[in-house]
C-alpha cells in the first residue's frame, strides 16, 4: 500500500552527511557544478537519518563541495538499511529510464539559446544543441516514410511463436499437425486448437 515515509526537512552541514557505500552510480559532477554556478543549488538531499548516508543526490553534495557549500537542504528519512539502498537504486534508475521528447527538447533549448546566457546551465552545450538540431532537420516525417518504403505491413507485426523442444517432442507435434487439413501450419494449428481449446 502506497505510504509517505517519515522524513524531516532540514538543513545539514556537509561534515555531518556522507556518500552511501554502495552507491554504483556515477554522476556528471561538472554539469552539476555549473548548474550550481548559474542558477544555485536547488531541491534536497535524501538523507538516511541513522547513518548519514547520502540516498539521493550524491553527486550534487559533491558539485556542492567542490564549490564552496557548507550547507544543503536534505529530506531526512528514518529509514531501515534494506530501504535505504532500495531507495538508493530506485532514484537512479526511475531517472535513467526517462526519454526525451525530442522536438520539446530542441524547442526549448533553441529559446533558452537566443538569451544572454545561452544554453548554460542546463545541462546541454552549444554543440549537443547543434547536433540534436541536425538529426532533427534530418530525420522523415512519417508521410516521407511511406512515400519510400510503402504502407507499414501488419503481417509484420503478428506475434511468432517460438519453442525450444526436444526431437520427440517436435515429432509429436508435427504429427498432430499434420492430421489436420490446411494450405499452411497456421491454419492447420488453429483447426488443431478447435478440438483442444477452450473460448476464452
Amino acid at each position: 500500500m502506497a505510504k509517505v515515509l517519515s522524513q524531516q526537512y532540514r538543513t545539514v552541514r556537509l561534515d555531518e552527511i556522507q556518500p552511501h557505500p554502495d552507491n554504483p552510480n556515477r554522476g556528471d559532477v561538472g554539469a552539476i557544478g555549473e548548474s550550481i554556478e548559474e542558477n544555485g543549488f536547488f531541491g534536497a538531499l535524501l538523507v538516511q537519518h541513522s547513518s548519514g548516508h547520502i540516498i539521493g543526490g550524491e553527486h550534487r553534495y559533491h558539485a556542492a563541495r567542490e564549490k564552496g557549500l557548507t550547507e544543503l537542504p536534505a529530506l531526512v528519512l528514518d529509514v531501515d538499511d534494506d530501504r535505504a539502498r532500495r531507495i538508493l537504486l530506485v532514484d537512479n534508475r526511475s531517472a535513467q529510464r526517462a526519454a526525451w521528447d525530442d522536438e520539446r527538447l530542441l524547442a526549448v533549448l533553441e529559446e533558452l539559446a537566443t538569451a544572454p546566457a545561452g544554453v548554460a546551465g542546463t545541462g546541454f552545450t552549444a554543440t549537443e544543441l547543434e547536433d540534436l538540431a541536425g538529426v532533427m532537420a534530418d530525420r522523415p516525417t512519417l508521410e516521407e516514410l511511406a512515400a519510400k518504403h510503402g504502407e507499414p505491413n501488419d503481417a509484420l507485426m503478428l506475434p511468432e511463436i517460438r519453442l525450444k523442444v526436444s526431437a520427440e517432442l517436435f515429432d509429436r507435434w508435427r504429427a498432430a499437425l499434420d492430421r489436420y487439413e490446411g494450405k499452411d501450419d497456421v491454419e492447420k494449428l488453429d483447426r488443431l486448437l478447435d478440438t483442444v481449446a477452450v473460448d476464452p
